[in-house]
């Protein structure tokens, strides 16, 4: 039984050392009891450099408050959806990470401090902040050269327009939210069978 323990704690140590997530403890006041080396690796600090330190030291700034806050919630029993947030290294770099945490109890149920698992989301930010770029810039080509595009879904009968699509026909631009809108209205009578046409052919 013995070594069947042994054995066992020895594979749970070697996955969460050699996982490409970050692992961490703290306990019931927030201060880290254990980092895995993943964790060491992305930050920069070592176990001994972070243990017995509150978990605030390497948040961002604009963060604290409300990682606080969390760490209150999931104390009392409250359950935590993921989240994300900047990790400030031992450099002075940031570092986008989401977060799921889940709390610790002791044999007797009461809650002895968090457990979490934290995921690199650097290149998934980089790609967001690109695509957001490209968006504004074809708001800003669509603007310039007066033209719009708009989706039509089948199933909800919604269309989502660009922009610029709104303020050709004089509306207020609600971008990137779905609308009911009768296209109909918006077409000039001669037009519409053709296009109508169209439409169903590719249904």
């Amino acid at each position: 039984a013995a070594e069947q323990l042994r054995r066992s704690e020895e594979k749970y140590r070697n996955l969460v050392e050699l996982t490409l997530d970050m692992i961490f403890m703290v306990d019931g006041k927030g201060r880290y009891t254990y980092v895995n080396p993943r964790f060491e690796k992305l930050t920069g600090y070592s176990l001994q450099d972070l243990i017995g330190r509150p978990f605030t030291c390497i948040v961002s700034p604009e963060a604290v408050e409300s990682t606080i806050t969390r760490f209150k919630q999931g104390i009392r029993g409250e359950s935590m959806p993921p989240y994300e947030e900047d990790l400030i290294d031992r450099f002075g770099e940031r570092i986008p990470v989401e977060f799921l945490v889940t709390t610790l109890y002791d044999s007797e149920g009461n809650a002895s401090g968090r457990l979490g698992i934290g995921r690199d989301i650097t290149e998934r930010r980089k790609s967001d902040n690109a695509l957001r770029q490209l968006a504004a810039d074809l708001a800003r080509a669509q603007s310039l050269a007066h033209i719009g595009n708009w989706r039509f879904d089948l199933e909800t009968g919604e269309s989502l327009w660009s922009e610029e699509m709104f303020r050709i026909f004089g509306l207020e631009p609600r971008p990137g939210v779905p609308v009911r809108i009768r296209h109909k209205k918006y077409i000039h009578p001669d037009d519409y069978p053709r296009i109508f046409a169209s439409i169903t052919q590719k249904i």
